[in-house]
């Protein structure tokens, strides 16, 4: 009889101790899910900000405007703190933006550094 309570007992904690470490598996599930939507976000909001600003250039364009290649103040000033030397992070804590939109003007200029 003391042999099945003595198994009992040590079922009892080992499924104690599986309890414990699936909810903590859980828990971090969670926070990387979290973390996922938090980028998804960051990057539907430069798409977004992306094809606003394509279709602004495709306006002028046809309204016989600017050409296309013409940026605003905000990526002038991201391209020339680049060229000064700053990183992206550094750039994006300076002008407050985010660092995806740093890093992807920068990633647009390098491919079409005639822009100006």
């Amino acid at each position: 009889m003391k042999i099945f309570e003595s198994l009992l007992t040590d079922a009892d904690q080992i499924s104690g101790y599986f309890s414990k470490e699936v909810k903590a598996k859980y828990d971090m599930i969670k926070k990387i899910n979290e973390q996922l939507d938090g980028r998804i976000d960051s990057i539907n909001m430069l798409l977004n900000r992306a094809d606003i600003i394509l279709s602004c250039n495709d306006k002028k364009d046809s309204q016989g405007g600017q050409s296309a290649k013409s940026i605003t103040v905000k990526q002038k000033e991201i391209i020339e703190l680049n060229i000064k030397g700053c990183n992206v992070e550094e750039i994006a804590n300076r002008l407050s933006i985010p660092k995806g939109e740093v890093k992807l003007i920068l990633d647009l200029y390098k491919n079409q550094p005639d822009i100006t």
